[in-house]
């Protein structure tokens, strides 16, 4: 753990293009096949509003375990899973807005 934050620089993952793949997959797939809904499937808007609120309450989780955190170098940690975290919040809120607009 001393290894990873010497210099005091957490790192940070690049910035993803998932967004942008993911509109081109949902279009390629509902462009190549007709798949008829049943009553057990959920739409992506459940599924990517059910995933967005799991990366929130994640995200909530480290940003608390972070607030009680005495060791400086473990609450870093616990502020940075909390930051990629809320990237995923953020694409899969794309991917609803996504679905919302089609």
């Amino acid at each position: 753990l001393e290894r990873a934050f010497a210099g005091g620089d957490i790192p940070v993952l690049p910035t993803s293009d998932i967004v942008d793949r993911m509109h081109t997959i949902v279009a390629n797939i509902e462009n190549a096949h007709a798949v008829p809904r049943t009553d057990g499937m959920k739409s992506l808007l459940e599924v990517y509003a059910a995933a967005r609120d799991m990366e929130a309450r994640n995200r909530d989780h480290y940003l608390r375990l972070a607030e009680a955190e005495v060791n400086p170098e473990t609450r870093r940690l616990w502020e940075f899973l909390a930051s990629e975290e809320d990237k995923h919040y953020m694409a899969l809120d794309e991917m609803v807005r996504f679905v919302l607009s089609t």
